[in-house]
């Protein structure tokens, strides 16, 4: 922050007695990062530039007058409150074909009431998921889909409200009807994440994976037990349902979230928003106090844990998710646009010299809409980009292209400024089970900025690859395959140089030896030097001895049997499967025997992909827990596609 907000915000705090404790409120989350990095690298939180300097404050009261003074621009009418919002079926008059995509988009079904057009799982009751050594059981009574977890004579039946997503897996939300629990117990009364979920292509009923960050069996979350159930409302609605703005600002993972990804900074009046949207919630706080640490998040649970279907502006992510409350815009559409950043009485904006258009279709604000769900605070590699998904706008940001540039290289966009996501992404198109857009697409979309290699000689001089092949395909080499995307690696989105020294450092994925699998890092370093020089390849070779013991071997196989990094062993799996690498078969079995599941069901993927086998029918499941219970079925396993290796 320059030094005139400094000033700002602690004139905030000697003036109002009303404002939170700071130390609260701007405590962030450093992403846990992967190891074998450099000591002084663990200990340094994501790299972040001017970009994300600006601040959002948060009061329980109006900010004084020197504030207010700073914010020059008369802010449009209000978008934040609930009663701002009209719904999606208001847009669809004016914006027919906007709409149509956005009802088959993944956005538009990540919450959704469960019906018979909605729902997608099998609940015929047929199977049984054997898991920690309890039954989840799907099935339907009444005309109802019900869900029954039971382990050990505990029985919890569960009636199935709403459902979550639909593209590679869909969750469900049920409400408890029968169980063990006193019934003075808050289960009865919540909306709770089903802890299994229906893996689509797969046609099966499986453990719910990343519903925090992902750990080794014997820490796994036990579904069995009540009380490591999760609540819709506190837990997935921030995403996954269209809330009012104003209501976001405050909820326990968005206000972080606004701080760090504000395009502008303000001062948030929450008593005043409280007292006009949420009046029961505003009077838990008596007039002319600072709310404790305790009282404010007892306030934000209680915000939170006001039901979706009656709360929230819709069930899922529609319109005015991204476009803010557009009542004024429905009522008189030629005089009120809709407003990209959120406005209102009780919002103030504090900047000394304001941008043209603070509430305009900007690149920033582009941005800060899309970072609202897409910022999840994942492990990171070595290199900081996130090792799963649901981070993309955090790595887009840390990459180079989001960066508001100077460079004489790089060419501004059609808005003025640098990248915005939706250079790439249609927000109202569908992008389906696979992205559609052909690699010369992708490439078009680098070379609308990068126009210098635009012509293939150009371009193959600087990938040193053939045109058209994979090596001379921007984003192979600047946006690799990293990320763990539920049942695809996708692609980090990260802009980086394929020669960043953190991750060739620390032996974890690098865009090289993603595609020469069967070469080891001497080979990789020698061609980057050979092509970018040593002032890009600057690689200490202390850090290369302690991270690859044997030089010689190939890398993709030194990532399948990283002991210290999950996600890089992850993408080794990945590697060598795609590459048919029957060489690294061995290795490739060995990993259905990984400790983390979600490893493993990689390794399952890859290889019946690979073979063209079904490993069910060797009775093996990713999601068996413990080395002894999956001894018999990788011992046939080994025996069937390695006989020669056994006595």
């Amino acid at each position: 922050m320059q030094f005139r907000y400094r000033v700002i915000a602690v004139c905030m705090l000697v003036v109002v007695s009303t404002v939170v404790t700071t130390a609260y409120f701007r405590s962030v989350r450093t992403p846990r990062t992967q190891n074998n990095q450099r000591p002084e690298d663990r200990v340094k939180p994501p790299q972040v530039t001017n970009y994300f300097e600006k601040r959002a404050v948060f009061l329980w009261g109006k900010p004084p007058a020197a504030a207010s003074a700073k914010s020059q621009v008369q802010a449009p009418a209000s978008n934040i409150r609930r009663s701002d919002y009209v719904g999606p079926d208001a847009c669809q008059s004016c914006h027919k074909e906007q709409h149509d995509n956005w009802s088959e988009h993944s956005h538009r079904w990540m919450n959704a009431y469960a019906t018979e057009e909605t729902v997608l799982g099998d609940f015929s009751g047929a199977s049984k998921t054997n898991y920690m050594g309890g039954d989840a059981s799907f099935f339907r009574t009444n005309g109802e889909f019900h869900a029954r977890l039971s382990r050990n004579d505990v029985v919890r039946e569960f009636r199935i409200e709403r459902t979550i997503g639909r593209r590679f897996y869909q969750s469900y939300v049920g409400r408890l009807i029968d169980g063990p629990d006193p019934k003075n117990d808050p289960l009865w009364k919540l909306d709770v994440h089903i802890p299994f979920t229906f893996w689509i292509q797969q046609k099966e009923w499986v453990p719910e994976t990343h519903l925090s960050e992902e750990t080794p069996d014997e820490q796994r979350v036990d579904p069995f037990d009540s009380k490591t159930l999760r609540v819709y409302s506190t837990g997935c609605a921030s995403c996954h349902t269209t809330r009012p703005i104003g209501d976001w600002l405050w909820s326990y993972k968005s206000w972080k979230r606004a701080e760090i990804y504000t395009p502008h900074s303000f001062a948030f009046d929450t008593r005043g928003y409280f007292s006009e949207a949420h009046p029961k919630l505003a009077a838990l706080i008596p007039d002319g106090r600072m709310p404790s640490k305790k009282a404010a998040a007892s306030l934000r649970y209680k915000l939170e844990s006001l039901p979706a279907p009656e709360f929230a502006v819709t069930l899922g992510i529609s319109c005015e998710a991204c476009h803010n409350g557009c009542r004024d815009h429905v009522a008189q559409p030629k005089d009120h646009r809709p407003s990209f950043f959120p406005a209102s009485p009780h919002l103030t904006v504090l900047e000394d010299q304001p941008p043209h258009d603070i509430w305009g279709r900007t690149q920033e604000n582009i941005n800060f809409i899309c970072a609202r769900c897409h910022s999840a605070q994942n492990v990171t590699y070595a290199g900081g980009m996130a090792c799963f998904n649901s981070q993309e706008a955090t790595d887009a940001m840390n990459g180079h292209c989001y960066r508001v540039s100077t460079n004489a290289d790089v060419a501004h966009n059609e808005m003025g400024n640098a990248l915005s996501c939706v250079h790439c992404h249609d927000p109202h198109q569908a992008i389906g089970q696979k992205w559609a857009r052909t690699p010369d697409e992708d490439d078009a979309s680098c070379l609308q900025c990068h126009q210098q290699f635009v012509e293939p000689d150009a371009r193959s001089m600087h990938t040193h690859h053939s045109a058209g092949s994979a090596g001379s395909r921007c984003m192979n080499c600047h946006m690799p395959k990293i990320s763990e995307g539920l049942q695809d690696v996708v692609r980090t989105h990260m802009i980086f140089s394929p020669t960043n020294r953190k991750m060739i450092e620390a032996n974890q994925p690098n865009a090289c030896n993603l595609c020469h699998v069967e070469e080891n890092i001497d080979w990789t370093i020698h061609n980057l030097r050979k092509w970018y020089g040593e002032e890009h390849t600057d690689y200490s070779e202390q850090m290369l001895s302690q991270n690859y013991p044997d030089r010689n071997l190939a890398v993709a196989l030194g990532w399948l049997r990283n002991s210290s990094s999950e996600a890089t062993r992850l993408i080794g799996v990945d590697a060598l499967t795609k590459a048919n690498a029957q060489w690294a078969l061995t290795d490739l079995i060995n990993a259905l025997d990984d400790p983390y599941l979600i490893n493993r069901q990689f390794a399952q993927q890859g290889l019946e992909t690979m073979l063209d086998i079904d490993l069910d029918t060797l009775n093996y499941k990713y999601y068996q827990l413990g080395r002894a219970s999956r001894k018999a079925s990788l011992d046939r396993i080994r025996r069937s596609l390695l006989p020669q290796n056994v006595d």
